[in-house]
């Protein structure tokens, strides 16, 4: 757990704290603010932040599954 708080502080002072500050145009963006419901396409933002989400978990269980059995076998 600190390597991962180390790697998360890391990350957050080596991006300039742009996760910190981003936080609000994120949620502005998910609630779909910069949008129009005339706009083209059929998939809204809190959609693609849910697929994409989706597809990161599912490749980390992946990734975790393969990391766990390489040493220790099935």
């Amino acid at each position: 757990m600190l390597w991962l708080a180390i790697g998360a502080l890391f990350m957050t002072v080596w991006l300039r704290f742009q996760p910190i500050s981003g936080f609000r145009a994120s949620m502005q963006v998910i609630r779909g603010k910069f949008s129009a419901r005339a706009d083209p396409g059929e998939v809204s933002s809190f959609q693609a932040l849910a697929t994409e989400l989706s597809g990161t978990v599912g490749l980390g269980n992946i990734a975790g599954v393969a990391v766990a059995v390489s040493p220790g076998g099935p």
